[in-house]
């Protein structure tokens, strides 16, 4: 279909393409990932927190087994995020426990490890938390190395594309969604719908940020703007560009946003309305079918700021090492496309 194949074309980069190619993932160590909840545990309360290290495992697959561990449906087990299973990630999570304790030493594996256990008055839930923090290594670089550090210089003062990442669309998660949409395809999972609904506008949102790229206004405010407080989901119509308004926007102090598609008003006005709509008339039957669903319309940021970006480069290795954190719901992989043209070495 016309409209799948739109949503699929390469998306633009901000700083013109990497210059450098190089292999992510080809040790299990060369991807961590940290969990940043953005609170302490309450130190009391019917949940216990997990917090664990674990090698090469899906997060999924791992609540089930704390669920087996402690004889408990899956359903009383909870967590804030999904981790990448070839990595070293380490996560909270959460298992309802109330008025009984577990020896978790039982637990451990050659797999995962329990860091620490503190007790909490709340179940966990998926995007309950302030972000992730990575340590990438990227090996037999390959091109303009000595061109790295100008790059990266540029992403720390000025940021980058707040994309969604491919990790969000599966092998085939668009498709699938439109065939469901269309009454060509089941689907009775309510959390498959889910993924498929997500994936679809998030492909839309995508194709926005491109075409503020493209026109060189992703980080630039055009009239009728919305735009987000930096570090929260905070919103605000700006009815007029003033120079303090373009002055909080250079320093990062907020961000431009982009739609994601469903019932309700945009909130946007003016220039910005007029490019979102343009936008969303390439695809008209996908927009049809998603306001028939229960999705409301939402703002997201366009602009991720990589907190503590750091680097280091070894040149006679060939290898490049990255450190930073983000927000909850952005994507490592949207910072490396800007950085290097990476292969998977290991696939997912």
């Amino acid at each position: 279909m016309i409209e799948i194949e739109a949503l699929s074309t390469e998306l633009p980069f901000v700083y013109g393409g990497p210059k450098v190619a190089g292999e992510i993932r080809q040790n299990i160590d060369d991807f961590f990932v940290d969990e940043d909840l953005g609170f302490e545990p309450d130190g009391e309360g019917h949940h216990v927190l997990l917090h664990i290290e674990k090698r090469d495992t899906n997060t999924q697959w791992l609540v089930k087994q704390v669920a087996r561990y402690a004889e408990l449906p899956a359903m009383e087990v909870g967590y804030a995020g999904l981790k990448d299973r070839h990595a070293v990630t380490r996560q909270w999570i959460s298992v309802h426990l109330a008025g009984r304790d577990l020896d978790w030493q039982g637990f451990n594996s050659d797999q995962w490890q329990i860091l620490e256990i503190a007790r909490h008055q709340r179940k966990l839930r998926p995007g309950f938390l302030r972000g992730n923090k990575f340590r990438i290594v990227v090996r037999n670089l390959q091109g303009d190395v000595d061109g790295l550090d100008a790059r990266l210089s540029q992403i720390k003062q000025r940021g980058m594309a707040n994309y969604f990442g491919e990790q969000r669309f599966g092998f085939d998660n668009i498709a699938r969604a439109y065939a469901w949409l269309s009454g060509e395809l089941k689907v009775k999972k309510k959390q498959e719908k889910s993924i498929l609904l997500s994936s679809l506008r998030s492909a839309i949102f995508n194709q926005i940020l491109a075409e503020r790229i493209s026109v060189d206004s992703w980080d630039q405010a055009i009239l009728g703007d919305v735009m987000m407080l930096s570090g929260s989901h905070s919103i605000f119509a700006s009815d007029e560009l003033d120079d303090a308004l373009r002055q909080r926007l250079q320093v990062r102090d907020i961000s431009t946003t982009g739609l994601l598609f469903g019932a309700g008003d945009n909130k946007t006005h003016s220039a910005a309305l007029e490019l979102e709509a343009d936008v969303l008339s390439r695809f008209p039957k996908l927009c049809e079918r998603l306001k028939k669903t229960d999705l409301k319309s939402q703002r997201r940021a366009l602009i991720v700021m990589p907190e503590d970006l750091q680097w280091s480069i070894d040149k006679h290795r060939a290898t490049l090492t990255l450190q930073f954190g983000l927000n909850s719901g952005s994507y490592a992989t949207s910072l490396l496309r800007e950085i290097v043209s990476y292969q998977v070495a290991k696939d997912d």
